[in-house]
């Protein structure tokens, strides 16, 4: 990731967002610099004068986006899933039919022998089918159901680690000078476990970005580093460990939303 950094500033073509993108994967990991930027770079739009036509516009837009809400895309693909399925019910008797009426020297045995042979083979597939569906809606079923069982926990879980953060920058603006601050990151370090353990209860994605934040917190070089650049000011120390809080927090508004959907 430096070399990256380093590589921009050569080619002397400074791209300010690309420089802010880098760094953020730098501090954050990609998960955390992903859900920092929303998961993709916005444009800005211009804005559109407020005319009846807008207002029109956007009216039917948010009857699409209520119509999409209470009919979720889960049923519209159980609806093809169906759909799918009768439509080959229908026609495959006659192509069926229509294969077994061109007329072939080289077949060996009787067309009936061959029809009977068909049907128990087609018939085993789509056999095979069903149940690979059924226990596929059965997995996702106890899936949902697990969800919901560990979801208190899983939300505890992101709730502790963003108290941490905030105690953590508390005392952080009460350090008055360079070794106190070292010393508060030092204490930090120490629940370390116990975050982390916390942190595998809500998700893989929650791990892996506190682990980044406590590789950012141990690197006593970088903390000197951002210290310095501030004038002896933690400005810089505070405002990544605040964006450690709005990466968690919509982790935790994620998880609300998986929840509600699960429990519908």
């Amino acid at each position: 990731m430096l070399k990256k950094l380093k590589n921009i500033f050569q080619e002397n073509e400074l791209d300010i967002q690309k420089l802010k993108d880098l760094s953020n994967k730098l501090y954050f990991g990609e998960e955390g610099a992903g859900l920092l930027n929303g998961g993709k770079n916005k444009k800005n739009k211009k804005a559109e004068p407020l005319t009846m036509h807008v207002i029109n516009k956007l009216n039917r837009k948010r009857k699409i986006l209520k119509f999409w809400d209470k009919f979720k895309l889960k049923y519209l693909i159980y609806v093809i899933w169906g759909l799918g399925i009768i439509l080959v019910l229908l026609i495959f008797p006659i192509i069926y039919n229509k294969i077994f009426n061109i007329p072939s020297k080289n077949v060996a045995g009787e067309t009936s022998d061959w029809i009977s042979f068909y049907g128990s083979y087609l018939g085993g597939l789509f056999g095979g089918l069903l149940t690979l569906i059924g226990v596929r809606l059965t997995i996702s079923h106890n899936n949902k159901q697990q969800f919901i069982k560990d979801f208190p926990q899983k939300d505890i879980a992101l709730r502790d680690i963003i108290t941490e953060i905030k105690k953590l920058m508390e005392r952080i603006k009460e350090c008055k000078n360079e070794k106190e601050l070292l010393s508060c990151l030092f204490e930090f370090s120490s629940k370390e476990i116990e975050l982390k353990e916390k942190a595998i209860m809500a998700g893989p994605t929650t791990y892996k970005i506190l682990d980044k934040l406590f590789e950012f917190v141990n690197d006593g070089n970088t903390i000197k580093l951002l210290y310095i650049m501030n004038s002896g000011k933690d400005g810089s120390i505070i405002s990544i460990l605040t964006d450690y809080i709005n990466i968690f927090s919509k982790l935790r508004r994620g998880l609300f939303n998986e929840y509600e959907k699960s429990a519908v």
